[in-house]
């Protein structure tokens, strides 16, 4: 796999990547990277045995919902990983 550093935004969504917590709530106005982190963050445990994540997450609209398939495509595709259904 190749080595790409993932870096939230200084703020929430870094305070997001930074809990110890099991389960977090982050909320807010459109464009607070709410939905990079969650996609993100199972990211950094993939190399620890027997890690697996479970998330839900409330979309509100369609739109909503094609933003976070677009952004989980766009991952995939950067960190050539492959879905595992």
């Amino acid at each position: 796999m190749p080595h790409i550093k993932l870096q939230p935004q200084v703020g929430p969504q870094e305070a997001f990547h930074k809990s110890k917590a099991d389960i977090v709530f982050y909320g807010g106005a459109a464009g607070g990277g709410k939905t990079w982190s969650i996609l993100a963050e199972p990211l950094r445990h993939l190399k620890v045995a027997g890690f697996g994540t479970q998330a839900v997450i409330s979309i509100q609209t369609l739109a909503d919902l094609e933003r976070l398939s677009l952004i989980s495509i766009d991952l995939k595709i950067r960190l050539k990983l492959r879905w595992n259904l």
